[in-house]
């Protein structure tokens, strides 16, 4: 590997090779953190040296020319390509990466944690678009029907989704979902499971496994958009792998997300997390200890007691119309303390926050069936911990989040009230897919004042009676792209629940398509116009 440079620094030894160079390109970080923890697996450390079983008898195909006439279809029926963390799920990622180098052979089986996704995408679109150009059918057919399994927690799903994006590759592969991470909600909403299960890669079962992958059905899924816009550029001093500072404005980051971003103290529990995980991989060692983590953390980070209500921080508006229309602002209760917007209906590990209702309840408040396409976000408040572990507990389906909103784009504006001292900043807690970090913003003054001019012992002035004006910290919300993911509604590798999540999303989309068709509507731009009402 010899793109990483000299020595043995104490920060690298735990990396996995081929990681510490790529992982700080141009001052950010490249992975997401589920793939730069170090690993505590020897299991993870053997399997690399590790190949598929043809290897060891494989004689290259260029010396095997003329020796037997090749009897099969002219092109492959559905290339399919893998990139999976190897280190999600414990000792699970080992020993699937190796099954999958096994059944799909090595060259098409890419460990993201050595791999970087858009170069391995890049390399290969390029070589098709190349080979295409002269005239070759097989590459046109790989190009145009190439899908893409992803094997690893929702970061690293996010992550190859929004390096197809990035790369701006047509036609974009449809994305499938093997869960190895801890939440898995991509899996649950488009009927991949819960969790990994042995049995999906055992003997012949292998075979019905990728046999699905071949059938799952294709569909579009809306892509969101948080601009955050800061006083100036100081205000990003923490920030995860999904948030990209502007190099040309620097006040301004940006980060696409495909599930939820988040405000509030759902962010500071999944942050304490977080940060054990990198402090301590040890203790993150599978996915019942991770939740149990979770749980702990939810509880000091003061769901029940001592948290102040996110609504003295945040202001909420939402518009209907992308770019136009008129701002509404939206109250939100004292008692949430943390709110999400939501694109898919699974949140922290297929928890459905929206909840289930019926479709004539919803229109009386002006709601509709939620969907991942619509080009709708849904806005869900959390109350008191109590009122959170019920909603996260799934004990009934009609406990729910607060619904505060279903609309087209959103705006908050935060600002803290415990400043005291001029230029002093407060912190709360945002998430993107499950990448949580501190956010700094700016503080108002206290209304408790000394008389004017008067200085602290440090030398720095305290603000007079007059309030201090401070600019907000923004955050602008908006879909202005779609994915594509593979959706498998036949046969749901999982419960009985992620099934009928699954089926229920496809009914709603085939009803959404039938009645747009009926009035004349494309259903290739259902985002504009208004959103028809699925009975």
């Amino acid at each position: 590997m010899g793109i990483l440079g000299e020595g043995d620094s104490s920060l690298n030894r735990d990396r996995p090779v081929g990681i510490v160079q790529l992982s700080t390109l141009q001052g950010r970080r490249t992975h997401p953190d589920e793939v730069l923890a170090p690993s505590s697996d020897e299991e993870y450390l053997a399997y690399r040296s590790l190949t598929d079983w043809r290897e060891p008898y494989r004689i290259p195909p260029i010396y095997l020319q003329n020796t037997k006439v090749y009897i099969g279809p002219q092109f492959p029926d559905t290339p399919l390509i893998a990139f999976i963390n190897a280190k999600s799920g414990g000792k699970v990622g080992p020993q699937v990466a190796t099954i999958l180098f096994r059944s799909l052979g090595q060259s098409q089986v890419f460990d993201v944690t050595e791999h970087h996704p858009r170069d391995v995408l890049s390399a290969l679109f390029k070589n098709l678009t190349e080979a295409e150009a002269k005239g070759d059918a097989e590459a046109a057919h790989i190009r145009k029907t190439l899908r893409i399994l992803v094997a690893g927690g929702d970061g690293t799903v996010t992550w190859v989704l929004g390096t197809i994006l990035e790369l701006g590759l047509d036609p974009q592969p449809p994305v499938a979902v093997m869960p190895l991470g801890t939440g898995n909600d991509f899996s649950f909403n488009f009927g991949w499971g819960t969790k990994f299960e042995w049995s999906w890669v055992k003997a012949h079962h292998l075979y019905h496994t990728l046999a699905r992958y071949k059938d799952a059905e294709c569909r579009p899924m809306d892509v969101w958009t948080a601009e955050i816009t800061a006083p100036d550029s100081t205000y990003f001093d923490s920030m995860p792998h999904s948030l990209i500072q502007n190099s040309s404005n620097p006040k301004l980051a940006c980060a696409n997300f495909w599930n939820y971003f988040s405000v509030g103290l759902d962010a500071e529990a999944a942050y304490g997390f977080h940060h054990l995980r990198e402090t301590h991989p040890g203790l993150a060692s599978g996915r019942v200890v991770n939740q149990a983590w979770y749980s702990v953390f939810s509880c000091t980070s003061g769901w029940f007691c001592g948290a102040k209500p996110i609504a003295n921080k945040l202001k909420l508006r939402v518009r209907d119309t992308i770019g136009d229309g008129e701002w509404r602002d939206i109250l939100v209760p004292p008692s949430v303390r943390a709110v999400v917007l939501l694109n898919l209906q699974s949140y922290g590990g297929g928890r459905d926050i929206w909840g289930l209702a019926q479709t004539s309840t919803l229109e009386k408040k002006g709601f509709n069936d939620p969907i991942y396409d619509d080009g709708l976000i849904e806005v869900v408040g959390f109350h008191s911990g109590w009122h959170t572990a019920a909603v996260m507990g799934q004990l009934t389906k009609k406990i729910h989040g607060k619904r505060l909103a279903q609309c087209r784009e959103v705006e908050l504006e935060l600002i803290a009230t415990e400043g005291k001292i001029k230029g002093e900043r407060g912190t709360v807690y945002m998430q993107v897919d499950g990448e949580p970090w501190p956010q700094s913003i700016p503080a108002k003054m206290s209304a408790r004042r000394r008389p004017a001019g008067a200085v602290e012992t440090t030398g720095a002035e305290v603000v007079g009676s007059t309030p201090h004006e401070v600019e907000p910290l923004r955050v602008k919300v908006s879909s202005k792209s779609q994915s594509q993911v593979l959706v498998n509604g036949s046969d749901t590798l999982g419960t009985r629940y992620s099934k009928w999540v699954c089926e229920r999303g496809l009914s709603l989309e085939r009803n959404r398509e039938i009645l747009l068709a009926g009035e004349g509507i494309s259903t290739t731009n259902g985002k504009k116009g208004t959103r028809v009402a699925v009975l």
